[in-house]
This record gives structure tokens, C-alpha cells and sequence, in this order.
């Protein structure tokens, strides 16, 4: 999938950020991660990988902050 969104936008940022399908901390690797980044994200057809539970999301320990945090992934 080709990034649909606004070069220079912060969509476009975080969207280059997740192309590698790899987990991001929400909060220490992925710029202006609010819910609307990732619904507006969805509504481009952006598909988010899903932990156990169905959640488009997962909780994990980061190694960067040492917490456990909201990490987010795509799925291309």
C-alpha cells in the first residue's frame, strides 16, 4: 500500500513510521499518536493488526520509557 496520506502531514509520518509492520510505542516512537491519527488512518483504508482480544492495538512493555504502553502496528 502506497502512503495515502499528505507528504509533510503527521499521517504521513507515522504512516512511514509503521510501513515496516513492526510494533511502535504509542508514545516514545510514534509522533502525535491521538485516536484520531489512527481513525483517520482507517477511513484511507489502513489496516492495524490486532492483539488476542480483537483490540487494534496491544499493550506492551516498552523498552524505551520501561512502561507498558499502547503499541500499534499495520498491516500492508
Amino acid at each position: 500500500m502506497e502512503n495515502p496520506f499528505k507528504p509533510g502531514s503527521i499521517r504521513h509520518e507515522v504512516f512511514e513510521i509503521l510501513k515496516d509492520e513492526e510494533w511502535y510505542c504509542t508514545k516514545c516512537e510514534l509522533p502525535a499518536a491521538q485516536a484520531a491519527t489512527f481513525k483517520d488512518m482507517k477511513l484511507k483504508g489502513v489496516k492495524f493488526a490486532t492483539d488476542d482480544e480483537g483490540h487494534e492495538y496491544k499493550k506492551m512493555y516498552c523498552p524505551i520509557c520501561k512502561m507498558i504502553r499502547v503499541f500499534r502496528k499495520i498491516i500492508i
